[in-house]
C-alpha cells in the first residue's frame, strides 16, 4: 500500500510538482542555450622513440666496453613520459604565452590560465601506446591550433633535452681527453727515457705476452672507470645501469689483481719480480711500455666518445610522428542541452517529491493521532478517511531515501557533464556513493541481515577498490586500464563517465528494489529439519578425509608443475589427476556442511563442524584460491545473523573484514612468489584494496570495445550456464564464449597464454545486452532476486538453498551474469544426491527398527 499512498500524496500536490518541474525545465533550458557552444579538436601522435645514440653506436666497436654505456630512457608504457612532458608547466606556459590565453580565458594570472588549460585538455594513452591530445575551446579554430601547438612544443622539448644531454657529455669527454692527452705524452717520454737508459727495444716474447695481458686488463679497467665517471653525471645511485657498471669495474679490478699476483712468470705484486729472474733494466722497460699502451687505449676511447657526443649534439632528438593532425571541428562537443534539461527535470521532480514527503511525515508526527492524517491532504479528492494511516514517517523512509539518492546521482551527472568533476574525481565520488549505500543497507536491513548488504559491500570493493585507494592517497588513476595490459591506457571522458554511471545506477537499482520491499523476517525454526542432522553429520564426517585427500592431491600436483598459474593453463589435467569416484563423493561435502550450519542450533557442534570444514580448505588457500573461502565466510556470517535475534556489532564486522584483508594479502604474497614466507608479508590494506579493484578493468574495457564485443552478448549468457560443469583452460579458448577470456586476449594475449587473465563483471555483460538501459532493467531484476533470497531465508530448508547459491551471487561483481543459474543446477544435483542418501538412510534405520526423528524438537 505504500506505493498507492505515495501516488495519492503526490497527486494532491500535483500543482506544486508541475510548477516546480516546469520552472526548473525552463531555467535549465535557458541556461543550456545561454551557455556558449564548445568544440573539441583532437590530434593523435606516436610516442617519441629516442634515436640511438652515436656514442652507443661507436662504443659498440670497442668491445667489451659498449655494454657499459647507459641505455636510453624507457618505461612500462612509452606514452607515459610523453604525457608527462605534455602536462609539464614548461609546455603549458609556452601555450599560454603563444595564444595569449590569459586574455582568451579572461583570467588575471598565468596560474589561472594554466589551470583552465589543464581542465580543457585531455591526454590519453591507448592500448597500442598512441597518445591522443584533445583540446576543448569555445573557438573551434583556436582549439585545433592549441592541439597542434602541443605537438610542436613536445618536439621542441625533446630537441632541447636531447641537445642538453649531448652537450653535457661532450664537455665531459673533452675535459677527460685533454687530461689523457697530457698523460699519454708523459708516458711516451717515460718509455723513451727507459729505452735510452737501458738500451732495450724488444722484450722476450713470453714476457711480452704476459705484459700485454696485464696491460690490456688495465686498459679495460681505465675505460670502464671513465665510463663510470661519465654516468655519475646524469645517473642516480639507484640507476641499474650505473650499478651494473660499478660491478663491472669491481670485476675488472679483481681480474687485474689476480693477473698481477698469480702469474708465476712475473712474480708477486705489481710486477715486482726478483732480480735473478728479470734484470732491473727489463723491469723498467716493461713498466714504461705498459703505461704507454694503457694510455693509448684510453685516449683512443675518449677520442671516439668525444666525436660521438658531437654527433649526438647535432642530431634532431626524438622523432614525434603525427598520425592525425588536429583539424577545425565542424560540430560542437557541448553542452549536451537535452541531457541537461532531462537530468534537471528529473532532479527537480525528485527533490520536490522529497520535500513533499518530508513535510507530510513531519505533520503526521506532530499530530500524534492514530487516525489517518489525510484530511488536509486529500479531502478535496473525496477519498474516505478509513482505517489506514496515510503516510507515517516510518513508511516514508524508503521513498525519502530513494528520492534523495536519485537526486544526488542526478546532481553528480550534471556536475560531470559541465566539467566540474574530472573522471578521477567522479570515480572517487562514485566510490563514496556506494559506501553510502553500504551504510544504508547495514542500517536499514537490521544490521546487514539481507543478501544485498553483502552484495553491495563486495561490489564496492571489487569495482571501486581503485577509487577508494585513490581517495586515501594512491596517485594511480582509478579508471586507467592497467591489470594485465602490457601498456596501461586510459578511457576517454565519455567512456569513463559511462562506466561510472552504469556502476552507480546498478547499485542504486539493486538497493532500491530491496529497500522498497523490505520487511523484517523472524529467525527460521529448526523443528522441521532437526531430524536430518544425524544423517548430515554422518555424510559430512565420512567425506571429510576424502575431501582433505582430494585437496592435497590438487595442491601437490599444482605445486609440482609450477604453481598457481598452472591451474589456468592445464585445468583439465589437474581435475583428472583425482579419480572420478573421489570427485563425485566430495560433491556432497560442502552442501552437507551448509545444511548442518543452517539446521544446527547447538553451538559446540556447530563450531566443530565449521573448524573441520575449513581445515580441508587449507591446501586450497595455499594454492592461491581465496575467493571461495572468503565468500563462504561472509555467507556463514549472514546465515548466523538470520538465525539469531542478537544485535550485530559493526566492530565485529570490521574485525572480520580486517582479518580477511590480512589473510588475503598473505595468500597473494605466497601466490606471486612460491619461495616467499611469512617474513616477506607486509600489511598493506590500501594496496590490497587497490588490487582487488582491478575488476573494473573488465567493465571499462567492455565499454571501450563495445562494438567489438556486443555481437557475443547472448553467447556469453549461454556459456555462463555451462561454467559449473565445463572444464576449460586457456588452451580451449574460443572467441565469443567467455567475456573474461575475450577481454584478456584483447588486452594481452601473451599473458593469457601463460595463465594470467582478468575476471568477469556482471556489469559488463549487462551493458553489452542493452547499454545503460540494459544495466538499469537487469539490475532491477537482480535486486528483485536478492529480495527473494531474503524472503526465502524465513524457512530453514529454503535458507539452505539460499546459502548454497549466495557465494556465486555475492561474487557477481567479479563473475558472470548467469553463473548463479549454473551453480543452482550444480547445487540441485548435490541436493538430489543427498536426498537419495537420506532415503537410503531412512530405509536402513527402518530395517534396524530405529525410528527417525519426526518433525519435532526431539534431540535438541
Amino acid at each position: 500500500m505504500v506505493g498507492i499512498d505515495l501516488l495519492i500524496l503526490l497527486a494532491c500536490r500535483k500543482v506544486i510538482i508541475l510548477a516546480v518541474v516546469l520552472g526548473v525545465a525552463a531555467l535549465a533550458g535557458l541556461a543550456s542555450f545561454v551557455t556558449p557552444d564548445v568544440y573539441t579538436a583532437t590530434t593523435t601522435i606516436v610516442p617519441p622513440v629516442r634515436n640511438e645514440s652515436a656514442a652507443r653506436s661507436l662504443a659498440g666497436q670497442v668491445e667489451p666496453f659498449g655494454s657499459l654505456l647507459p641505455a636510453s630512457f624507457s618505461s612500462t608504457n612509452p606514452a607515459d613520459p610523453c604525457i608527462a612532458m605534455l602536462t609539464s608547466r614548461t609546455i603549458q606556459d609556452a601555450i599560454v604565452k603563444q595564444f595569449d590565453l590569459r586574455h582568451a580565458y579572461a583570467v588575471t594570472s598565468d596560474e589561472a590560465a594554466r589551470k583552465k588549460l589543464r581542465d580543457r585538455t585531455e591526454m590519453l594513452a591507448d592500448k597500442e601506446g598512441q597518445v591522443t591530445v584533445s583540446v576543448t575551446d569555445r573557438d573551434a579554430g583556436r582549439a585545433a591550433m592549441i592541439a597542434n601547438a602541443f605537438v610542436e612544443q613536445l618536439r621542441s622539448m625533446y630537441q632541447n633535452l636531447s641537445q642538453a644531454a649531448a652537450t653535457q657529455r661532450r664537455r665531459f669527454y673533452e675535459n677527460q681527453l685533454i687530461a689523457e692527452r697530457k698523460a699519454l705524452s708523459d708516458a711516451e717520454l717515460s718509455l723513451r727515457e727507459a729505452q735510452e737508459k737501458t738500451g732495450l727495444v724488444q722484450l722476450d716474447p713470453q714476457t711480452q705476452s704476459i705484459v700485454e695481458t696485464v696491460a690490456n686488463a688495465r686498459a679495460e679497467m681505465g675505460i670502464a672507470e671513465a665510463r663510470l665517471e661519465a654516468m655519475r653525471i646524469y645517473a642516480t645511485p639507484e640507476n641499474p645501469d650505473l650499478q651494473r657498471t660499478e660491478a663491472e669495474v669491481t670485476g675488472l679490478r679483481t681480474r687485474l689483481a689476480n693477473l698481477e699476483r698469480s702469474t708465476e712468470k712475473l712474480g708477486e705484486g705489481n710486477l715486482e719480480i726478483p732480480a735473478w729472474r728479470l734484470p732491473q733494466v727489463e723491469l723498467e722497460y716493461v713498466r714504461a711500455a705498459r703505461d704507454l699502451k694503457n694510455h693509448e687505449a684510453i685516449y683512443e676511447f675518449l677520442n671516439k666518445q668525444t666525436e660521438a657526443a658531437r654527433l649526438d649534439e647535432a642530431q634532431p632528438g626524438a622523432l614525434v610522428e603525427v598520425l592525425d593532425a588536429a583539424k577545425v571541428p565542424d560540430t560542437r562537443s557541448g553542452p549536451h542541452r537535452l541531457l541537461v534539461v532531462l537530468v534537471s527535470v528529473m532532479s527537480a521532480f525528485l527533490v520536490c517529491c522529497l520535500g513533499i514527503m518530508t513535510t507530510d511525515a513531519i505533520r503526521c508526527r506532530k499530530q500524534q493521532q492514530a487516525q489517518p492524517c489525510v484530511g488536509t491532504l486529500i479531502g478535496d479528492l473525496g477519498i474516505a478517511n478509513s482505517e489506514t494511516s496515510f503516510f507515517p514517517l516510518a513508511v516514508s523512509g524508503a521513498p525519502l531515501e530513494l528520492c534523495a539518492l536519485l537526486a544526488a546521482l542526478g546532481l553528480g551527472i550534471l556536475a560531470f557533464d559541465f566539467g566540474w568533476l574530472s573522471p578521477a574525481q567522479a570515480a572517487a565520488g562514485t566510490a563514496l556513493f556506494l559506501c553510502c549505500l553500504d551504510f544504508l543497507a547495514w542500517r536499514n536491513f537490521d544490521q546487514g541481515r539481507h543478501p544485498v548488504f553483502l552484495f553491495l559491500c563486495v561490489l564496492t570493493l571489487l569495482q571501486t577498490g581503485r577509487a577508494l585507494a585513490y581517495l586515501f592517497g594512491d596517485g594511480a588513476h582509478p579508471l586507467r586500464i592497467a591489470g594485465i595490459a602490457p601498456q596501461p591506457f586510459d578511457l576517454t571522458r565519455t567512456e569513463g563517465g559511462t562506466v561510472l554511471l552504469c556502476l552507480a545506477l546498478s547499485a542504486l537499482c539493486i538497493y532500491g528494489v530491496c529497500r522498497w520491499n523490505y520487511r523484517s523476517i523472524a529467525p527460521p525454526s529448526e523443528i522441521p529439519v532437526v531430524r536430518y542432522l544425524p544423517f548430515l553429520y554422518l555424510v559430512f564426517y565420512a567425506t571429510i578425509p576424502i575431501q582433505l585427500s582430494k585437496n592435497y592431491s590438487y595442491y601437490h600436483f599444482i605445486q609440482s608443475h609450477g604453481g598457481y598459474l598452472y591451474f589456468w593453463t592445464h585445468h583439465g589435467d589437474i581435475i583428472s589427476s583425482v579419480p572420478l569416484i573421489v570427485r563425485a563423493i566430495v560433491l556432497i561435502n560442502a552442501p552437507a556442511f551448509l545444511a548442518i550450519f543452517v539446521f544446527e542450533r547447538r553451538t559446540k557442534w556447530l563450531y566443530l563442524a565449521t573448524i573441520s570444514y575449513f581445515a580441508t580448505t587449507i591446501f586450497t588457500l595455499l594454492i592461491g584460491f581465496r575467493s571461495s573461502a572468503f565468500v563462504l565466510i561472509l555467507v556463514l556470517w549472514y546465515v548466523a545473523k538470520v538465525k539469531s535475534n542478537k544485535k550485530s556489532r559493526l566492530v565485529g564486522l570490521v574485525a572480520l573484514a580486517l582479518f580477511l584483508t590480512i589473510v588475503g594479502g598473505l595468500i597473494q604474497t605466497i601466490r606471486e612468489d612460491q619461495e616467499a614466507s611469512l617474513s616477506n608479508y607486509v600489511f598493506a590494506p590500501l594496496e590490497f584494496v587497490r588490487l582487488e579493484g582491478d575488476s573494473i578493468d573488465v567493465t571499462a574495457a567492455t565499454v571501450k570495445y563495445e562494438k567489438m564485443l556486443a555481437p557475443y552478448g547472448l553467447s556469453y549468457l549461454w556459456y555462463d550456464l555451462q561454467d559449473a560443469f565445463a572444464l576449460r583452460s586457456v588452451h580451449d579458448y574460443v572467441p565469443g564464449q567467455r567475456l573474461p577470456n575475450d577481454i584478456s586476449v584483447l588486452l594481452n594475449p601473451v599473458a593469457f597464454a601463460r595463465g594470467r587473465g582478468d575476471a568477469g563483471s556482471y556489469l559488463a555483460q549487462m551493458y553489452l545486452l542493452g547499454g545503460v538501459a540494459g544495466v538499469v532493467i537487469l539490475s532491477l531484476l537482480l535486486g528483485g532476486g536478492l529480495h527473494l533470497l531474503h524472503r526465502f531465508s524465513r524457512d530453514a530448508r529454503t535458507l539452505f538453498v539460499v546459502a548454497s547459491i549466495m557465494p556465486v551471487i555475492i561474487l557477481m561483481p567479479r563473475g558472470q551474469l548467469l553463473d548463479w543459474a549454473s551453480d543452482l543446477l550444480k547445487t540441485g544435483i548435490s541436493v538430489a544426491i543427498l536426498w537419495f542418501g537420506w532415503l537410503l538412510y531412512c530405509t536402513i534405520m527402518w530395517l534396524r527398527g530405529t525410528p527417525v526423528l519426526q518433525d519435532d524438537a526431539a534431540g535438541l
